[in-house]
């Protein structure tokens, strides 16, 4: 079966724990508190790019953390940004 095939048998529950896994496998700074990411990752966490995460962020619609003068942004944040925004069909 291919990739995509896979992806699409998924369910959300089930693709934020890959990707939860993927981003908490990945080796950085961040690795003392798994519960904070970048932009960056915010943005792969829920698919779109990172321009737009600071858009929701400067909007007041997904909050972040101060940290110096970049903005982290807690995974619960993001799920619960997902659970908002998420329509069903």
């Amino acid at each position: 079966m291919s990739t995509d095939k896979r992806l699409i048998d998924l369910d959300v529950q089930e693709l934020r724990e890959i990707i939860t896994e993927i981003l908490n496998t990945t080796s950085t700074n961040e690795d003392f508190n798994n519960n904070l990411v970048s932009r960056t990752k915010a943005a792969k966490y829920i698919g779109c790019h990172a321009n737009t995460i600071d858009s929701l962020s400067k909007q007041g619609r997904l909050d972040f953390v101060r940290y110096g003068k970049q903005r982290r942004f807690k995974i619960s944040d993001l799920d619960k940004f997902i659970d908002l925004n998420t329509r069903k069909a």
